[in-house]
C-alpha cells in the first residue's frame, strides 16, 4: 500500500511538473511572439498536442481562451506605445499583432475601458508634445 501511495504521488508530481512546463513554455512562447500572426492550430502542431487538447488546456489553466491570452499581450504592449510614442494609432495596431485597425478599437476598449485615443489622451508622457516642440525648434 505505502509503495502504490508513493508512486501514485509520484505520477501526480509529474502531472504538475508537465503542466507547469507546458504553461511556462505557452507563456514565453507567446510573449516572444505575440506580434505575429499566432493561431492555436499551429501552436499546437509546434508543441506536439492536439488542437481541441491545447484549446481545453488554455481555458483551464489561465481562465481564458487562446485569444484573449494574446490579446492581454498586444494590448498591454499598445498601452506602452501609446504612453510613450506619438505613432498612430493604426501603426500601433499593427505592431502589436492586430490585422484591423477595427479589432484593435474594438479588444483595447473591451480591455482597458476606454478608446486608444483616449487612453493615449488620459496617459500620455507628452511624448507627442515634446517632439512636435522640437520640430518648432
Amino acid at each position: 500500500r505505502l509503495c502504490a501511495a508513493v508512486f501514485e504521488q509520484s505520477e501526480i508530481e509529474k502531472i504538475d511538473e508537465s503542466y507547469f512546463a507546458l504553461t511556462n513554455s505557452l507563456s514565453m512562447y507567446i510573449q516572444n511572439n505575440f506580434t505575429k500572426k499566432l493561431k492555436l492550430q499551429d501552436i499546437a502542431k509546434e508543441f506536439g498536442y492536439d488542437y481541441s487538447y491545447l484549446s481545453s488546456f488554455f481555458n483551464r489553466n489561465f481562465d481564458m481562451d487562446f485569444a484573449s491570452f494574446v490579446n492581454k499581450y498586444r494590448i498591454q504592449f499598445a498601452c506602452e506605445l501609446l504612453k510613450n510614442s506619438d505613432e498612430d494609432v493604426t501603426q500601433i495596431a499593427m505592431k502589436c499583432g492586430f490585422s484591423t485597425i477595427r479589432n484593435f478599437n474594438r479588444v483595447f476598449k473591451n480591455e482597458t475601458g476606454q478608446t486608444p485615443k483616449d487612453y493615449r489622451s488620459a496617459n500620455s508622457s507628452n511624448y507627442g508634445s515634446d517632439s512636435k516642440r522640437r520640430k518648432a525648434d
